[in-house]
Order: C-alpha cells, then structure tokens, then sequence
C-alpha cells in the first residue's frame, strides 16, 4: 500500500500533462480494494512484497467480484495495477523477484452485456443430475435463482428470511439493499423462484440459499453450460443480464421499473441492457 500510494503521487504530477485527473479514479478505489482485502483476510494494516505469494492475486479477484461484486473487467484493469505496482518494487529493490508476472486473469468482456435466451434457459433448467452431482445441481438452481431476481453473487449469498416482505395483497417480495451500491432492490418474486426457494430450503441454515465459494460457483457454471450445449459462456454476472433483459424488458416491464429492481442508481446504467433486447419492444 505504501508503495502503490507512491505511484498515485507520481501519477497525480503528470494530471493535465499526458493524463486526465478522472484516470486517477481506477487508481484510489485498487488501492481501497487493496486495504480492504489486506484488513479483511490477512489482519494487517499493510503487507510486505515478501509475504505476497501467487495465490494473493486469486485472492484478490475472488474478494472483488464474488464478495464486492465488481465486474471481471473492471478487476483486470485492477490487478494490471497490482502488477504495476510490484514490477516497480522489483526495479527499485523493494522486492526480491517480479511477482504476479505470469499470472493469468480474465481479461472479462467490457462490452454490452450478454444474456441467456429463452431456448439457452430451458436448456439449464431441464437439465438432470445424479445423486453424486448434487453441489451441480444446487450451483444450477442458484444461478437460476439469479436469473429470476436480479441479485448479484455476494448478495444472493447474503440473503435471509427477514430480506423476504409480504405485500397487502399477499404477494411475496424480495427486498434488499446491494452491497456495492447500498442502492434498495425490490424484486417480486415469480413462481419459478418460489419453487427453487422450496427446493434450496433448509431450516440448518440463516440464509436463503447454501453457500458456494465464488471460484467453484463460477466452475461449476461452466461446467453446465457444457452439459446443456450452451454457446455463450456463463459467468455468474450472466444471471443478472438474463434478468435485465429476457425476464423483464422483454416481457414488457418499463426501464425505470427494471432498473428500481436491480438496485442501479441511475436508469442510464439499465439503458446498456435495452440495448440487447428484440428491437420489436422499441416499435
């Protein structure tokens, strides 16, 4: 940390020469990711390059995207940084070898987002399983679960009980606030989710839905996209698009309505999703 608020000194002195002030905001929230991960998982207020090992990388990607809930694409610009960052240390001595250089991470895709189609859903969902394969079959029914309500990874596994709201009319809710934005999502809960909701439960447990580390959720959907001989491939963030625009533009709910419910800040960041659906809702 110590050096990586060296090299945002340096950077701020070349604002306004060969680069803008707003470049500097990748830079800030790395390093508060950064901290966060360090008092988080190593209880410390800052680590040595020594005690960096090539696992903390991993670790760092699974602590973005599965528990902040950042975009793939927005964690390898991050860790291009981290890289930066340790390729100096390296240069100036601070450390004894060029950590992370072979490190492989996933580029993610910075484009429009991708959903599943309807005949790509029903696929997933009339897949079968053996009595073994049953973390495959719970990953398949959270994803699905996703897919219906909108909820990103690290809030699908926050879910409880008191996150459930029955309405005057007797309609159930799920209402909760996003944990990267702190923005209210209130999502009504369709017939498919209240039958994976059965199918999940389990009175053992606090939470709505049973825990599944990031990196085997994200393997285990590979894994059946293979199984189901779907082309475009599944990430965990997949759910959430599918949501935005096969269960909910494309069924004819209204963009500011979509976007309350995916817990967006502004109704721009929805406009992305109206963008992949069927030009016939626009006509």
């Amino acid at each position: 940390l110590e050096r990586f608020d060296g090299l945002i000194e340096d950077m701020e002195e070349h604002v306004g020469i060969d680069i803008k002030r707003e470049s500097l905001v990748l830079y800030r929230q790395t390093r508060a990711r950064l901290q966060q991960l360090i008092r988080a998982k190593h209880n410390a207020s800052d680590l040595t390059f020594s005690q960096l090992t090539e696992n903390f990388i991993k670790q760092f990607e699974q602590f973005v995207t599965g528990e902040v809930g950042l975009k793939q694409s927005t964690c390898y610009n991050m860790i291009v940084l981290i890289k930066k960052v340790c390729k100096l240390a390296y240069r100036e001595g601070a450390a004894d070898s060029l950590l992370f250089d072979n490190v492989h991470v996933d580029k993610g895709d910075s484009r429009l987002p991708k959903a599943l189609d309807r005949e790509a859903l029903d696929k997933l969902k009339a897949l079968c399983f053996d009595g073994w394969e049953i973390d495959l079959e719970t990953a398949r029914d959270v994803f699905l679960f996703a897919c219906y309500t909108g909820a990103a990874y690290c809030d699908l596994m926050a879910l409880n009980p008191e996150h459930l709201i029955r309405d005057d009319e007797g309609v159930l809710w799920l209402k909760f606030n996003r944990q990267k934005t702190g923005v209210l999502c209130r999502v009504k809960l369709l017939p498919e989710v209240l039958r994976l909701m059965n199918r999940l439960s389990d009175e053992r447990r606090n939470t709505l839905l049973p825990h599944i580390d990031y990196l085997t959720y994200q393997s285990h959907l590979k894994v059946l996209r293979l199984r189901a001989g779907i082309a475009l491939p599944i990430t965990s963030h997949t759910a959430r698009h599918t949501f935005a625009t096969l269960i909910t533009l494309e069924q004819g709910v209204p963009i500011e309505t979509v976007s309350k419910m995916l817990g967006h800040s502004t109704v721009r960041m929805t406009e992305r999703y109206a963008k992949v659906t069927p030009q016939k809702l626009f006509e």
